[in-house]
């Protein structure tokens, strides 16, 4: 059975959720509405924006902007380091996710290409083929011995993906599903931040959009929340054009371009 949610996000205090770091991948050309989400944040929150925009859709949510990863080109997005967005007993990464074509095939999980994982490959997701295994994400946490759980994840296709670790247990989400794997804290949170970077000149082809760190394992109803249509428009927001009241943000700049969700439910 699916979790019920109980209770809807509460943008006005996001660090109340434990939101470190947040790549929204807002079209370039509108600093309008970057500066207002920046400003949404409390302070201690990362903020990035990336490069790379290409026009895409997410399922029901018309984000209208991603970033665009194609493996000759070893395209990545640097963060912070992982002290400043999860910690060694707990945190969570969440993005939306369209893989466009198969990946390597290699072992262990950690040389697989990575989706958003630390520079010293001591957690994140990964997708690729572990060999003979098929192209699958990959979520990945090192406490000493390769702690990994996987899932076939269909390409072509927007996916909400989260890892989430805590409670010694390792959790992959695809739309709002969890798999899970025992799992000790992780060994070392030191190294840099990176989405979508090459693992030994291996990458992936695809695109990610609406990327988040936590500094906490989110509840199952939270992780649904941000994949079900009925609650996700409540979690994105800040994204809606026109501006509405409740965020008593200025209008948009003229001749910028449409970027708002529609309501699904």
């Amino acid at each position: 059975m699916r979790p019920q949610w109980p209770y809807r996000v509460n943008w006005r205090s996001p660090q109340a959720r434990g939101l470190t770091g947040w790549w929204p991948v807002i079209p370039s050309g509108t600093p309008a509405i970057a500066s207002y989400v920046r400003n949404l944040l409390p302070a201690g929150v990362h903020f990035s924006n990336g490069q790379n925009f290409v026009p895409d859709y997410v399922t029901d949510m018309e984000l209208r902007s991603a970033l665009e990863f194609v493996p000759a080109n070893f395209d990545e997005l640097e963060g912070p380091t992982g002290t400043a967005t999860i910690t060694a007993a707990a945190g969570t990464l969440s993005a939306w996710l369209k893989i466009t074509g198969n990946s390597e095939t290699t072992s262990p999980v950690y040389n697989l290409p990575r989706v958003i994982s630390d520079s010293s490959l001591f957690f994140g997701l990964h997708y690729g083929e572990l060999t003979a295994g098929g192209h699958k994400l990959h979520a990945y946490n090192w406490d000493g011995s390769d702690d990994h759980v996987s899932i076939t994840i269909s390409q072509g296709v927007w996916h909400q993906v989260a890892w989430v670790h805590g409670a010694g247990t390792l959790y992959l989400y695809v739309d709002g599903v969890p798999t899970s794997v025992a799992s000790g804290d992780t060994q070392d949170v030191t190294g840099t931040l990176m989405i979508g970077q090459e693992v030994n000149d291996r990458g992936w082809p695809g695109r990610i959009a609406d990327i988040r760190t936590y500094n906490v394992a989110l509840p199952a109803a939270v992780v649904y929340q941000m994949w079900h249509p009925a609650t996700r428009w409540d979690l994105y927001a800040p994204y809606r054009l026109p501006w509405v009241a409740q965020f008593e943000a200025p209008p948009p700049p003229p001749n910028a371009p449409v970027f708002r969700l529609r309501r699904t439910a």
